[in-house]
């Protein structure tokens, strides 16, 4: 029988190539969130495990591949704490932000709304 030796690209039948791709694409896809810190460090790790057999005649591999990937940044925003019947509350405060007036009943509850448009 004619045996080729291993290279990393016929590692697995190839396997490390394919999980490598997988998450080179996470990396990247990642690096161009604009919810993640833009000059955090990203890594790719290829782990690759081989357990002989008791005669060291054989052996089985192993290989992993996995991302180290930014986490998405905290947002950050101000609340506005009161007691309101005796009850602490919590309540958004953004003074930019329009009052939604859900509580309307009748043909006039949507009048302001503006309606999206929607893709054929």
């Amino acid at each position: 029988m004619d045996y080729k030796g291993i290279e990393l690209n016929t590692l697995n039948q190839g396997a490390v190539l394919d999980l490598f791709a997988v998450e080179w694409q996470k990396l990247l896809d990642n690096i161009n969130d604009p919810n993640t810190k833009p000059d955090a460090v990203r890594k790719v790790k290829i782990e690759i495990a081989v357990k002989p057999a008791k005669d060291r005649r054989n052996a089985v591999s192993n290989v992993s591949v996995t991302s180290n990937l930014a986490s998405i940044m905290p947002h950050e925003a101000s609340i506005v704490i009161g007691v309101e019947n005796g009850k602490v509350m919590a309540y958004t405060f953004d003074p930019r932000q329009q009052n939604l007036d859900f509580d309307k009943e009748g043909e006039d509850a949507g009048a302001n709304v503006t309606p999206f448009k929607r893709e054929a």
